[in-house]
Parts: structure tokens; C-alpha cells; sequence
């Protein structure tokens, strides 16, 4: 139940995610901040259900931002390894890619990320990762 994209015209490029995360719950009262009740928009009576939300885009720093789909819980580690990895050394599009690559039997089935890395001010990367 995610909504990510990225409209790239290599000048400024735009990410844009929903905030629903959706699971198999009995208690599907989540109270949003526009309409209450989820309830009220969302009438899902079996399965999957709206549960919560989260931020789906994170910016990683002045470089990078990472739009993802899928399990929070990969996103969370694929995100912080990044996150940490940036804070030891400059990331590179190829150090993103490994750390990705590395994971890719944790994520595997769980994840999809849009990514954007600008590399020398002058290189826009904008990527897919689709792991499902």
C-alpha cells in the first residue's frame, strides 16, 4: 500500500511518498492528523489494513535521498547502514550500491528504494532497487 516516485528533469529532482504503513491488525483506529479515524476514508474489513504511518523519504545528507516501498523494518537497517557508512566516509554511488548488494538476502522480497545521488555537484544518479 506505498506510493513512491521520483520526477527527475537532472536539474531538481522530486521524491514522492505516501505515509501509510499497512499489516494484518485487529485494531485498525489509527488517528491521522487530517481525518481522524482511518476508518473513515479506508473501510478494509479483511486482510491487510492501513496501521500506522511512517516516513517513507529519508535525506541522507546533501547528496542523497532515499525514497522506499516495503518492510519498515529493512528499510530501518538499509537506511542506518547508509546513514552510518556516510558518517565514517564520503559515500560514493558505488559504496551505496555495495551496502545494498551486501543485504540483498535480508531484503530480498521485502524492499523496493528510488534513490537520487548527486556525486561531484555535477552527476545526478537516480536509481531503482526493486527487490520484489
Amino acid at each position: 500500500m506505498t506510493l513512491i516516485a521520483s520526477l527527475n528533469n537532472d536539474i531538481n529532482p522530486v521524491f514522492i511518498g505516501d505515509i501509510a504503513i499497512s499489516s494484518n491488525s485487529d485494531n485498525p483506529s489509527i488517528k491521522w492528523p487530517t481525518i481522524g479515524n482511518i476508518r473513515n476514508v479506508f473501510d478494509c474489513p479483511e486482510g491487510f489494513i492501513v496501521s500506522g504511518y511512517t516516513q517513507k523519504i529519508s535525506l541522507i545528507n546533501d547528496s542523497l535521498v532515499i525514497a522506499w516501498a516495503g518492510s519498515k523494518i529493512h528499510a530501518r537497517m538499509i537506511v542506518s547502514e547508509i546513514i552510518e557508512s556516510s558518517k565514517k566516509e564520503i559515500l560514493t554511488f558505488r559504496a551505496i550500491v555495495k551496502i545494498i548488494e551486501d543485504n540483498k538476502y535480508e531484503i530480498e522480497g521485502n524492499l523496493s528504494l528510488i534513490a537520487c545521488f548527486i556525486e561531484k555537484n555535477l552527476l545526478i544518479n537516480v536509481f531503482l532497487i526493486d527487490s520484489k
